[in-house]
């Protein structure tokens, strides 16, 4: 859905790209699909509901808590937050032991920012900033070190035989740490702290594994420099954003705007350049568009009002 997703350059873009109320009625059906089949499998394999926890000890399933996961995944992405709380609150109270933990504390926290509840998408974002500081001090001794290097299958052992035992908490899962980052920084950027999005989003750019969130990362990043009036940063993030995988009309965009940010003869020149091209013939008029802007910089209004013309 993300490549179908339309976009608004003209604002500073949401950090995650998601279906909006209108689009996501298009991907009901297949949504809907998936949660039916993941609810098929709960059910095969004798999974405990959110409505009969007591059978979670009875599970053989090692997978009960990325199905419910991924159910919450699915309710989350259809705009039903309600539901998709309540399945990620399932997984973080029946599953605390478990790095399934966490994802589901991750989770929690995003839906939460989705619904306005933002005081408890704060204490989700706590607790896993706490999580986070813990492991990292725990891994410099050498008892952690060695029960970390206990099997799955010796844990769910140790679970089942030792009820009265205190459980070690799980290890913290370093595949969600950029998007732990990125979830605060959607955090600040709900109560428009830009400083603080800022540096969280940089933040998630040092966990960043994927092309496609260190492009968009970016591209914000050049978004929010710009609204601070930092012109040589956002330039940077903007220049940057285009080396990796992105949608072309961010990457066009990412270039206009770094483009009237430079100004200078040689940005002019690839632009005219770009209007000879005819794959970009359906964005000409934001070609002019930023020419006439780095007309207006530059004090030349004659030629700023020739191509607002053209832009028309």
């Amino acid at each position: 859905y993300r490549a179908n997703v339309e976009e608004d350059y003209f604002n500073i873009l949401p950090l995650e790209a998601v279906p909006g109320e209108t689009e996501v009625e298009s991907y009901y059906p297949a949504i809907d699909t998936a949660i039916s089949k993941v609810k098929t499998v709960i059910t095969d394999h004798s999974m405990p509901g959110n409505d009969k926890p007591s059978r979670k000890n009875a599970e053989h399933n090692n997978y009960i808590d990325e199905n419910w996961t991924t159910i919450g995944k699915a309710y989350y992405y259809r705009r039903d937050y309600e539901t998709a709380l309540k399945s990620f609150k399932f997984i973080n109270k029946y599953f605390s032991n478990d790095p399934s933990n966490y994802i589901g504390e991750l989770w929690m926290a995003k839906t939460n920012i989705r619904m306005g509840n933002y005081t408890d998408a704060k204490l989700s974002l706590d607790k896993l900033d706490q999580a986070m500081d813990n492991q990292a001090v725990s891994s410099g001794s050498k008892q952690s070190k060695t029960k970390e290097k206990k099997s799955k299958a010796a844990k769910l052992n140790e679970r089942g035989n030792s009820s009265d035992k205190e459980e070690q908490p799980a290890k913290f899962p370093k595949k969600i740490k950029f998007e732990v980052q990125r979830t605060k920084a959607d955090l600040a950027l709900a109560h428009k702290d830009y400083e603080k999005t800022i540096e969280f989003l940089e933040k998630a750019l040092e966990e960043a594994k994927k092309s496609e969130d260190k492009g968009r990362v970016n591209y914000i990043l050049g978004q929010l420099y710009e609204h601070k009036g930092n012109a040589g940063m956002a330039v940077e993030k903007y220049r940057k954003s285009r080396k990796y995988k992105i949608p072309y009309q961010m990457s066009f965009s990412a270039l206009l705007k770094a483009s009237v940010l430079e100004g200078g003869p040689k940005i002019k020149k690839e632009l005219n350049k770009m209007l000879r091209d005819a794959k970009n013939a359906e964005f000409k008029d934001q070609i002019y568009y930023t020419l006439a802007l780095i007309e207006l910089r530059e004090g030349n209004e004659e030629n700023a009002m020739g191509h607002l013309t053209n832009s028309a």
